[in-house]
């Protein structure tokens, strides 16, 4: 049998082919088949072109189109499972879940009323109100009539007044206020005394001084002519008045002072 080789994929044949059944391509026509032009074909040519053209649309398949066709089934096989799956769930939907349960049961509990409980809010009805209303405004009667003193509290003092009178030999009095602690009514000198009118000067000490061990210490920020006093009592070398000792001043009790001092 005489063979060939196929020009494309080279490949030995039959000589007799027109076309190469490895890949298809047409053969040329032997010498001594001169008067074959390839329009006449045995039925062995027909069977082995037909299987080359086969192959050759195999390879040639485009890859994306298998790619689609893949994915179009899938999504075909996916929706038919969700469907039956919805089936499937619609038909058990009227089963109650654990989760109606629980608030089911709830809500029973909350509409309950508890048969006995410490902390069970009874209802007042209104015969109740009026009932302990009038109790009240009894017990309070009788409480005001049995002690009547009790029924008043005493006003309970916020601050202190003290009062000095000023010696004439000073522009004005001061008063500086202190505590052992160093709690003070304000730097020296303190603060201005308010004249009354009738000679004598008030101060109204804060109850935040109050239960302390406070100290009163007066003074002028200026001397008159021919002034025989100092310009504070007591002086600096001493500790000031003891505010539980007394809260009202005269000169006299500024002279005394000083002629102490003097006669030490």
């Amino acid at each position: 049998m005489q063979q060939i080789v196929c020009p494309k994929c080279k490949a030995r044949v039959d000589a007799s082919l027109n076309f190469c059944p490895g890949c298809g391509s047409a053969l040329p026509l032997p010498n001594s088949r001169g008067g074959n032009s390839g329009e006449k074909l045995t039925q062995v040519n027909q069977q082995h072109v037909a299987n080359a053209i086969l192959n050759e649309g195999k390879k040639k398949e485009n890859p994306k189109v298998s790619l689609a066709v893949g994915v179009i089934t899938a999504v075909l096989v996916i929706g038919v499972i969700a469907y039956l799956i919805i089936s499937a769930g619609g038909s058990s939907s009227v089963t109650p879940t654990v989760a109606d349960s629980i608030n089911a049961s709830n809500v029973e509990s909350s509409n309950q009323v508890p048969e006995s409980s410490d902390s069970a809010i009874v209802p007042t009805t209104e015969s109740s109100q009026e009932s302990t209303s009038e109790n009240s405004t009894e017990n309070s009667t009788e409480v005001s009539e049995e002690n009547p003193e009790e029924s008043m509290a005493e006003p309970v003092a916020s601050e202190v007044v003290i009062t000095a009178e000023k010696p004439d030999d000073w522009s004005d009095i001061y008063v500086y206020v202190y505590t052992d602690d160093m709690f003070k009514n304000a730097n020296w000198p303190g603060e201005i005394m308010t004249a009354n009118g009738d000679g004598t000067y008030s101060y109204a000490i804060s109850s935040s001084f109050a239960d302390k061990n406070t100290f009163l210490v007066f003074s002028t920020s200026q001397l008159n002519k021919g002034a025989k006093l100092s310009k504070q009592f007591p002086y600096m070398s001493d500790n000031g008045y003891s505010l539980s000792e007394k809260n009202t001043f005269t000169v006299s009790d500024f002279e005394t002072y000083a002629n102490e001092k003097a006669n030490k």
